[in-house]
């Protein structure tokens, strides 16, 4: 991470001419899966809330719902930094399995599965 910075490169090339260059070197983390868990994995609806949080280290990450990227309702909220989303009032149809995917612009990494189950009275 430290190599991160502008560099420049001066090439030799024959009968003396030089080409001089510089770029951007962005040197990124190693990237470990993120571990996705729950205030609660089992509620009650219209009647309990719950928070999954993901924890990465990671500062992009993208939610997943039944393996299909997760469309927020006006029930859910993410957190500024996306770690966190709360769902208030939990309804049945949120029920089911959710991930979380952290990632950069070199690779990405998806938690294990995380069950909801949503009881009704």
């Amino acid at each position: 991470m430290k190599h991160s910075g502008i560099y420049t490169v001066l090439v030799q090339l024959q009968g003396c001419q030089k080409m001089i260059a510089c770029g951007q070197l962005t040197v990124y983390p190693l990237m470990r899966a993120p571990t996705l868990l729950a205030s609660n994995t089992t509620v009650t609806e219209n009647k309990d809330a719950v928070v999954l949080t993901c924890y990465t280290n990671s500062h992009d990450i993208q939610w997943f719902f039944k393996g299909r990227s997760l469309m927020l309702t006006e029930r859910m909220e993410l957190s500024r930094d996306r770690r966190n989303l709360t769902i208030y009032p939990v309804l049945r149809e949120d029920s089911g399995d959710y991930q979380c995917k952290a990632f950069n612009p070199m690779c990405s990494a998806i938690s294990a599965s995380l069950a909801l189950d949503v009881k009704f009275e």
